[in-house]
């Protein structure tokens, strides 16, 4: 039997996600896995589907789906109004075939009643980050930090804190700030700006540094849910520079791991230490990971609501 299953997406977020679904069905025989934005979804004959893979905001119950649905909720609501809306969802959201959870604080705050099918499935990484591990690349940067800038409060400091202890800082991204760049005077010989990276091309920029930065803001619900860039820079060898939150915590007890917390003081921390303050994600490649939840036998089970 051949099952069609659509996957609806926002295409303004970044779901690495999504394509980590589509590399790991594409050699199903059972499984044709098709990925789609809500857009380009409306205009399509719902009965040509068996499945319909939803990563979820609010779809409220009134509006009926004509095939079996799959709800994935890869984190939770933000503010303002954060556990107001995550109410919301759990209240008004129509009942899918099954659902898939993040993690399990995830699945305890969104607290569905029902008895409905669901499994767990926790960020992975891409098998290219951990073949950059092993490829000899030199260390041409102390610290990188990869992702978006805009929006996180405190980041900046944190990197500029980087560079108050005479460490090298590579950004992989964009950093449109000319205001907080000409503050930095000579300390701006020491960052490094990529600008804009494709996907691919990110384990050859990261590995080229010792640490990764990874920057939080202790507040609900980040604190709570996966770092992606944790998992990655771990994968590529590097050791990890973080604030201390929950997650992390929680991370480093789960995969016997001791990282370099910036709250202790960036002065101190040694280049030659990056392997201490690293972890062994390997259980975390995405086919292995979703090999171990039962995930393509989870969709099968769902078409057939």
């Amino acid at each position: 039997m051949s099952i069609r299953i659509a996957c609806v997406h926002d295409s303004r977020a970044y779901l690495p996600e999504l394509h980590a679904y589509s590399e790991y069905l594409r050699g199903s025989r059972s499984i044709h896995f098709e990925a789609m934005s809500h857009s380009a979804w409306e205009g399509v004959a719902c009965e040509h589907y068996n499945l319909v893979y939803h990563f979820m905001g609010f779809y409220p119950f009134w509006k009926r789906s004509q095939v079996p649905e799959i709800h994935e909720y890869h984190s939770l609501s933000v503010p303002p109004f954060a556990q107001a809306k995550d109410v919301i969802k759990r209240c008004l959201n129509r009942k899918p075939a099954g659902r898939v959870y993040l993690n399990k604080q995830v699945e305890s705050v969104l607290g569905f009643s029902d008895s409905l099918p669901g499994i767990l499935r926790d960020m992975g990484v891409h098998q290219r980050f951990f073949d950059v591990a092993s490829a000899g690349y030199v260390k041409e940067f102390d610290i990188v930090y990869c992702g978006t800038i805009v929006g996180r409060k405190g980041l900046l400091e944190a990197i500029k804190a980087c560079l108050d202890a005479s460490l090298s800082v590579l950004v992989v991204g964009s950093l449109d700030n000319p205001e907080w760049l000409n503050s930095l005077g000579e300390q701006k010989c020491l960052l490094t700006v990529t600008g804009a990276v494709a996907y691919d091309d990110v384990p050859g920029w990261i590995v080229k540094a010792r640490f990764g930065l990874n920057f939080i803001p202790d507040v609900y619900p980040f604190n709570l849910q996966t770092s992606t860039k944790v998992l990655e820079y771990c994968a590529a060898g590097l050791g990890i520079v973080t604030n201390d939150y929950a997650w992390v915590r929680d991370f480093e007890t789960r995969y016997d791991a001791s990282f370099y917390r910036m709250e202790t003081g960036l002065s101190r921390l040694k280049k030659e230490d990056a392997r201490r303050y690293s972890a062994c994600v390997d259980s975390l490649e995405w086919s292995l990971l979703l090999d171990g939840n039962g995930f393509e036998s989870f969709l099968v089970e769902c078409s057939q609501a």
